[in-house]
């Protein structure tokens, strides 16, 4: 029963590429293309990743008129059992599958001497789901 709950969650995430708007649910969750603001910038660490787990993932949402689907997309990217984002690779090809193209990215350290890295990412809409 896992494995087909798995399977069809699969499939939405790579079945992305229809004109239809993009939607994809996850434990009661549903997380829509047009929800979303044109733009998202995803802050990413290496931390957790180096030590063998999934990497951390943080969407500032606060106070932002798309709140709660921000939420939702920071709850669905890391729930490491559907997804399974290990590293910032995957992240990337998991945000192009839920329909945004990546645009830019820059780092976050404070110094250069930290081990420590942070990531921001920023993603657009893919065209076709633009307003």
């Amino acid at each position: 029963m896992k494995s087909l709950k798995v399977i069809a969650i699969i499939y939405a995430i790579t079945s992305a590429s229809s004109l239809h708007a993009q939607t994809l649910s996850l434990n009661n969750k549903t997380v829509k293309v047009e929800e979303f603001p044109e733009y998202i910038i995803i802050n990413s660490d290496n931390t957790s990743s180096i030590l063998g787990q999934s990497i951390r993932i943080v969407i500032q949402a606060k106070n932002s008129e798309f709140e709660k689907s921000l939420k939702d997309l920071q709850d669905l990217l890391e729930d490491n059992k559907y997804l399974k984002i290990s590293n910032q690779t995957d992240l990337l090809n998991a945000m192009s599958k839920l329909g945004f193209d990546y645009v830019d990215a820059f780092p976050q350290n404070p110094s250069t001497e930290s081990s420590f890295s942070r990531t921001g990412f920023v993603f657009r809409k893919k065209e076709k789901y633009r307003s």
